[in-house]
């Protein structure tokens, strides 16, 4: 038997399944949280639907298809200025990082993720002020550098990035994100992160024990206290007394 169309569905909003679409929107939720089987067993111990983990499969993956065919679309179309008496936001901050996932047949990629969200001062337990990040959200692909940049706009155009008062940029120092941080703005405070700095001053005692210098027992967790604390200026000033060879 051929499969046959009806006006009614496209009317009724039925998508190319088996499901209405409240399940198949449920259905597609629930995968991305967790394994396409499990999915399969939570449609039919919560709304009674029989299916099975390569339609979970099939039905995700078109769906994710999809809206990255839409989020392309979206970000190609110059976003359309804000009215005049438009709230702008008074503080954003957004993150760029890389990181390598394992897919099937141990085969590695490079994933891209920005996270934008609003700072927030707050008091912990000591009563002292703390800075916190709330109201994220995030924006991944699987992509080169330049391709995430571009492709990225669209969430930073619904975020409203460019048109915050204060916005910074808490990165690593590589060069994709220096180039993602020109391209979404330019304006930016850059925040260089503390993991990344302390990695950064840790290779480079390395590198001068290596040059010959001797340094005191802790040198590396003095340093470290030092930048978190008091920031990178006696650090620099440190770097300052070094050779020439060495500052090279």
């Amino acid at each position: 038997m051929e499969k046959v169309f009806f006006p009614l569905d496209e009317e009724l909003g039925l998508l190319p399944s088996n499901l209405a679409p409240r399940q198949h929107e449920h259905l597609v939720h629930l995968a991305c949280f967790m394994p396409f089987d499990k999915v399969a067993q939570m449609m039919q111990e919560m709304v009674s639907v029989q299916t099975h983990e390569e339609t979970v499969r099939r039905l995700t993956e078109q769906a994710g298809i999809w809206v990255e065919a839409a989020q392309i679309a979206e970000g190609e179309v110059d976003a359309a200025p804000e009215p005049e008496n438009a709230q702008l936001l008074e503080r954003c901050v957004f993150s760029a990082d890389g990181a390598m996932i394992s897919l099937v047949h141990k085969q590695w990629v490079g994933t891209r993720t920005v996270a934008i969200g609003s700072p927030q001062e707050k008091l912990n337990a000591q009563g002292a002020r703390e800075i916190h990040v709330g109201k994220l959200s995030y924006f991944s692909r699987l992509a080169d550098a330049s391709t995430f940049t571009n492709l990225a706009a669209v969430e930073m155009q619904r975020r409203k990035v460019k048109e915050a008062k204060q916005v910074c940029a808490v990165m690593d120092g590589a060069d994709w994100r220096q180039l993602f941080t020109n391209r979404h703005r330019p304006d930016a405070l850059r925040i260089l992160d503390f993991p990344h700095a302390a990695e950064h001053a840790t290779k480079l005692l390395e590198a001068l024990e290596q040059a010959g210098m001797h340094f005191p027992p802790h040198m590396l967790s003095r340093c470290l206290h030092l930048l978190k604390h008091r920031g990178p200026r006696p650090l620099l000033h440190m770097a300052d007394r070094l050779g020439s060879d060495q500052a090279q």
